[in-house]
């Protein structure tokens, strides 16, 4: 018997509960039972087919062109496996048939509020167009879940559904289709864990496992999710979407309708190529499918110390903008400020600038007992020398939209702004002697003001 969606179906006559067999290629055979199929096989978790789990990246890895469709399936397939087992493992838990549903569906239900190209519609997108808010995607979901009940009649209680929506807040799969060459053991993991003093525990001897799960996220982010060509891309989507939706307002008037929401996804170039009147959003997605990209003009890593005090980083971010960076141009130039993008990049290791692995719980499986001792490793002593000093890094990006600005040209502005000692370090004027109130002022506007002055 085959289901809706084209999976694998079979019969089982004794409970008389359908059972769907998926083939992946991450998870082998998954198998979900009916009370998981009432929400696969809905519009609502449908849409999730025409979006891609990785934003732009298969614009640069073409086979990372996965959606968050097979990624949810995933999720609630691994959610499932390792509830069942606290269940049967940890009797003392008392945990429910109640509570292996609702964690199973919370996994399969956790991205229902993505919108187009995913995280760049979080991070780019949304904060482009409406800057006057804070938009999480993991709010939406909670809305599209509600509204996927609702509309599609599913009857489920109330406090189930609340249970749900809670466990939502929020990748191994990201590595198999972008092969970045790194990996770590999941299965492990997933085998030897248990629930103690409320959280999930893992042998001590798992402890390299962890790290490198966490070093697999940082490079996953520093070698995929933010490669400056995926970059480019994410950039020049959010430039089209912005340009066309001042006249079709398809994003603004969606993000808290769940019923316009609906309407969402990847396809969202589609529309502006072939509905909007707005020939320059059509211009940007032409320049994208002839690979006529932005360009990264320079990249520069910013020394720990300069943001390692509060609000150093946006004392940078003033300092560092398009506006200043033209007025650092040759006479000559005619660069302006609509041309350059001015991108800041964090990558950690999950957990800011902490060692996210000093915030979990380990035990030694050897000892006997129901009740095991948990404790931390935090030292170097008890984990490892071979680790690093620090767990987050900040960089600074220069895109420019413009196609006829030379690279070398482009970096001596930069070297203006942010000249090299002879050793070949950053110089820059650390960010904490910045005074907090100090107002920039453009070195272009500084010229002209020096010009009225002479005359």
């Amino acid at each position: 018997m085959s289901s809706s969606n084209g999976f694998q179906s079979n019969e089982n006559t004794s409970s008389y509960k359908k059972k769907t067999y998926i083939h992946d290629p991450i998870h082998n055979l998954m198998n979900f039972e009916d009370w998981v199929l009432k929400f696969i096989d809905t519009p609502q978790f449908q849409r999730l087919r025409d979006i891609k789990q990785l934003g732009s990246s298969h614009w640069v890895f073409p086979s990372a062109s996965h959606n968050r469709f097979e990624h949810s399936l995933g999720v609630a397939w691994l959610s499932h496996k390792l509830v069942k087992r606290f269940q049967q493992e940890q009797p003392t838990l008392d945990l429910e048939p109640r509570d292996v549903k609702c964690v199973t569906l919370a996994g399969l239900c956790h991205d229902l509020g993505h919108g187009p190209f995913s995280h760049v519609f979080d991070h780019l997108i949304v904060p482009r167009i409406r800057p006057d808010i804070c938009w999480k995607h993991e709010e939406n979901s909670t809305r599209m879940l509600d509204y996927l009940i609702d509309n599609q009649g599913i009857e489920i209680d109330r406090d189930d559904a609340d249970y749900i929506k809670a466990l939502i807040c929020g990748e191994p799969r990201d590595c198999y289709y972008t092969k970045p060459g790194i990996d770590f053991n999941a299965d492990r993991l997933m085998e030897f864990s248990r629930v103690a003093e409320e959280q999930i525990c893992y042998p001590h001897e798992e402890w390299t496992n962890l790290y490198d799960m966490f070093h697999t996220r940082h490079s996953l982010h520093r070698r995929v999710y933010n490669h400056p060509k995926g970059k480019a891309v994410e950039l020049m989507i959010t430039d089209a979407i912005e340009l066309a939706d001042q006249q079709l307002h398809i994003i603004d008037e969606a993000l808290y309708e769940p019923e316009k929401f609906m309407k969402l996804n990847d396809s969202i170039l589609h529309t502006i190529e072939w509905s909007t009147d707005d020939a320059n959003a059509r211009n940007v997605i032409s320049r994208l499918k002839s690979r006529d990209l932005y360009k990264l003009v320079d990249e520069k890593l910013i020394p720990f110390e300069m943001v390692s005090t509060p609000g150093a980083l946006e004392r940078l971010k003033k300092a560092i903008t398009p506006l200043e960076i033209i007025g650092h141009q040759e006479e000559y130039a005619k660069l302006q400020e609509k041309d350059v993008i001015v991108d800041f990049l964090k990558i950690n290791f999950a957990q800011g600038t902490d060692n996210p692995l000093d915030n979990i719980k380990f035990y030694n499986r050897y000892e006997k007992g129901e009740y095991k001792r948990v404790f931390n490793i935090t030292s170097k002593m008890d984990g490892s020398y071979l680790v690093p000093e620090q767990y987050e890094e900040i960089r600074v990006r220069i895109f420019t939209r413009s196609s006829d600005i030379e690279k070398k040209a482009f970096s001596k502005l930069l070297v203006k702004l942010w000249p090299k000692e002879s050793a070949g370090s950053p110089a820059l004027t650390p960010a904490h002697a910045i005074p907090k109130n100090h107002q920039f002022t453009s070195l272009g506007k500084r010229r002209r003001s020096n010009s009225s002055t002479d005359n």
